[in-house]
């Protein structure tokens, strides 16, 4: 188990200092919960969505073994955590790359 965090960490500094795609934290977020709000440095959100997504599988896989009548549920909210997490990832990493990039919005106005 250690090795397989350490592997997993390993992976998300190297694509944090390498990589400045936008797709980079939504494929962190879909593969690691709360992967991509950790690349885009929001750690407060990054550690809601983990809880929300561990909760939820966890959630699921309980259901799962018991054969519950919630098992449908269960998938279903973890799925819309998921696809959540994932659009989260690519919005905020979009704005922050806008903001970087010094972009101005056609329909904001400036002073």
């Amino acid at each position: 188990m250690k090795k397989i965090i350490f592997a997993v960490f390993s992976l998300f500094l190297y694509m944090h200092l390498t990589c400045d795609s936008l797709w980079v934290p939504p494929l962190l977020s879909a593969i690691i919960p709360g992967g991509g709000q950790f690349y885009n440095r929001e750690y407060i959100k990054g550690g809601i969505f983990a809880a929300a997504e561990i909760t939820a599988i966890a959630l699921y896989y309980n259901e799962y073994k018991k054969n519950g009548s919630r098992e449908s549920l269960y998938r279903d909210i973890s799925i819309g955590i998921i696809l959540f997490s994932v659009l989260d990832a690519y919005i905020s990493g979009e704005l922050k790359e806008s903001i970087i990039m010094g972009e101005k919005s056609d329909t904001l106005k400036t002073k």
